[in-house]
């Protein structure tokens, strides 16, 4: 996938697909130290960097961008919402007392990103939350749109 004749938005799509579940599994649930996090972005970063072969000495925020990826610790962020959404949604009474718990932990996150309620539909979720990645990107002078 990464010699000769490469296809990097292929590349892109399968570390997405298979690499990036892997990494991640019950990020929802664990308590992840600040060190981890690290270690996940760097390693996210630099998959971007081998799959492009760039941006070793900058940012690949751009790349990230521009295949319609998110950061790292978006990614972990989102899916930590939409598993909140789906507690919340689930039939299960003993996991919705203990989301009531973390209401506060809960709306927080939300309003960090501008969602409304978990009971916005999954794309309205991701949506709010990508709009965060590119004002993000956009205010700390990795993106420009012009």
């Amino acid at each position: 996938m990464l010699g000769k004749g490469k296809n990097e938005i292929t590349a892109v799509h399968l570390v997405r697909t298979y690499c990036v579940p892997i990494l991640t599994y019950g990020d929802e649930i664990w308590h992840i130290t600040e060190s981890e996090k690290r270690s996940h972005n760097v390693l996210w970063n630099n998959t971007f960097r081998k799959i492009f072969n760039c941006c070793w000495r900058e940012s690949p925020l751009s790349l990230q961008f521009y295949t319609g990826c998110l950061p790292m610790h978006l990614i972990t962020q989102q899916q930590k919402v939409l598993f909140y959404r789906r507690v919340l949604k689930s039939s299960n009474v003993i996991l919705q007392t203990l989301l009531s718990l973390k209401q506060r932990f809960v709306n927080s996150l939300t309003s960090s990103y501008s969602i409304r309620s978990l009971h916005d539909s999954c794309s309205a979720i991701k949506q709010c939350i990508w709009k965060h990645n590119v004002l993000s990107a956009v205010n700390s002078g990795h993106l420009s749109l012009s």
